[in-house]
């Protein structure tokens, strides 16, 4: 179990390495014990913005420590909210998964179950769908810092043919540009909360690129 912490240069290839020795599954589920201490993460922080808590399971759980974490769910903040995508599971287990991102009913809640298949398409599909209940600025955030060796790489990668070659000083001002325009989105609750605007985000990276 990794513990929540901030992703950062000097962390994130150990992160990256613990990530990937996780993905070796000796078989069994237990999924209460690492809830309730996301839940005991979050509840740390005191965050007075809305923290999520996305779970990932293909089948039923060892009901360890599962009182435990109801108690303690029922009891969160309510701008904490939980998302679990199931993979596989049976009808009568969607249930329980959907009342428990619920709370169970204790109060409003943005938290939300997502059925998915085991295929690639399916899986796509369904963190797709978590991704597009996150507020945009707060997704942002998931990403963490990027080493000097990532900007670069990006910045290689999607610069237009305009700035891409260019002498650093145009360059330069290019991030600035792009900057204070995503600063602009990031604060703003009308984009970061839309609901009503298909693609609004590549929409309007459109008008910006055309602007510069």
């Amino acid at each position: 179990m990794i513990g929540l912490q901030e992703v950062t240069v000097d962390n994130k290839d150990l992160l990256r390495l613990t990530l990937h020795q996780c993905r070796v599954a000796g078989g069994g589920t237990t999924m209460y014990p690492a809830l309730y201490r996301a839940l005991a993460d979050l509840r740390g922080l005191g965050n007075q913005y809305d923290s999520w808590i996305i779970c990932l399971t293909d089948g039923d759980t060892k009901d360890d420590m599962y009182q435990e974490f109801r108690r303690d769910l029922c009891a969160s903040s309510h701008n904490l909210h939980l998302m679990i995508v199931g993979v596989n599971l049976r009808e009568d287990y969607r249930g329980h998964l959907q009342e428990m991102c619920h709370k169970f009913g204790s109060m409003e809640t943005k938290g939300g179950f997502i059925s998915s298949g085991s295929d690639i398409d399916s899986l796509n599909d369904a963190f797709g769908t978590v991704a597009a209940r996150i507020p945009v600025s707060q997704t942002f955030q998931l990403d963490g810092a990027l080493s000097d060796r990532d900007c670069w790489r990006l910045m290689d990668n999607f610069s237009p043919d305009c700035i891409a070659g260019s002498d650093m000083l145009r360059k330069k001002f290019w991030i600035e540009f792009l900057f204070r325009r995503v600063k602009v989105f990031d604060e703003n609750k009308q984009f970061n909360y839309n609901e009503t605007h298909d693609n609004l985000g590549s929409s309007l990276m459109s008008i910006m690129l055309g602007e510069a």
